[in-house]
């Protein structure tokens, strides 16, 4: 895939198989997964919210890593299993049922490590134009894979570093346009990265410039 495939493509499918090439870390396929089922948050049920904040807080080494890696995915089948007890034949009243089911299921697959399909593909199912909004997430938490962007430490000024970090704990990504005109008032010229931060966005935790600016990877 070109870079001007990459940054107009609406094929999110294709877009996961070139992500997983680039071997990417475990932190962004949490946190990318976890964009994709908060875009469904209010069908989760309270304890699926609850394990994917876990999952959040594991990927950024805020919470002790569990000893087994699928302990939050059994957790997770926990809440989906009532739904199946009580709709063996998955025939269910509602469609809000549904959803929230089949919501439920995909943060199974959203914790596991290194997972980057199953939760999208459950979302794909429930609505295939989902595809079109994953696409913009992946761009935003992985960049573009071809042309990976640099940032010059100079560019680093405590204001910037600290506003970016704001963004990132209180999720006000409203702020990102900001976060520009803060990386320029310190020199920054990298148009890939003012126009990211200037854009329609969505972001999410995992944004690519965020953790250019806060060294994560």
């Amino acid at each position: 895939m070109t870079e001007e495939e990459w940054l107009t493509s609406h094929d999110a499918a294709a877009m996961l198989h070139v992500i997983q090439r680039s071997s990417p870390s475990e932190r962004k396929v949490r946190l990318f997964n976890a964009a994709v089922c908060r875009r469904f948050w209010r069908y989760l049920p309270a304890p699926s919210q609850a394990i994917l904040i876990k999952s959040e807080l594991l990927a950024d080494g805020l919470i002790p890593a569990p000893s087994d890696d699928m302990e939050l995915c059994h957790l997770a089948n926990n809440v989906v299993a009532p739904f199946d007890r009580q709709y063996p034949t998955k025939r269910f009243p509602s469609r809000e049922i549904r959803v929230q089911r089949d919501a439920a299921a995909a943060v199974c697959y959203a914790v596991i490590p290194n997972e980057m399909w199953g939760a999208a593909s459950y979302f794909w199912e429930i609505d295939p134009a989902e595809r079109d909004p994953h696409s913009t997430l992946i761009r935003d938490v992985f960049g573009t894979p071809s042309c990976p962007v640099t940032l010059d430490p100079s560019w680093l000024a405590p204001a910037v570093v600290s506003l970016a970090q704001t963004v990132y704990d209180a999720r006000s990504f409203d702020r990102m346009p900001e976060l520009a005109d803060a990386l320029e008032a310190a020199g920054c010229t990298n148009n890939d990265i003012l126009d990211h931060c200037r854009g329609p966005g969505p972001h999410v935790r995992g944004c690519w410039v965020l953790d250019l600016i806060l060294g994560k990877k």
